[in-house]
């Protein structure tokens, strides 16, 4: 189903119709489209020394690829490939843009030092 179709059921009875349902599939609760959005998923939490990879989807919009930069570089680092190194105990934020949509996202994530944890 594509956004502004329709979901239509009836039911009949005897070629009479009884009862009827529909639904606009894919818009939001005012019949709008939803705006396009940019979405990040993947762990919150990352050890020192450690690697996670982030995955960024974008919705309502098409993108053929991700731009993605970290708001610490002292904390962590983060690829082209959304690839995360945790690098100094923290929290870091890491943004994501759409290179077609120009949409971004951000995403927090707490780099912890195994060492300092307790028995």
């Amino acid at each position: 189903m594509h956004p502004g179709l329709v979901l239509l059921l009836a039911l009949t009875l005897g070629g009479l119709v009884v009862g009827c349902s529909g639904e606009a599939v894919g818009l939001a609760p005012d019949g709008t489209e939803p705006a396009p959005t940019v979405l990040i998923s993947g762990p919150i939490e990352v050890e020192i020394g450690h690697e996670l990879l982030l995955r960024a989807t974008t919705e309502g919009a098409e993108d053929h690829g991700y731009r993605w930069r970290t708001g610490d570089d002292r904390i962590a680092s983060v690829d082209a490939r959304g690839v995360l190194t945790g690098l100094f105990a923290g929290e870091v934020t890491i943004t994501v843009v759409g290179l077609d949509s120009g949409l971004s996202a951000d995403h927090t994530v707490t780099v912890t030092d195994a060492s300092q944890v307790g028995p």
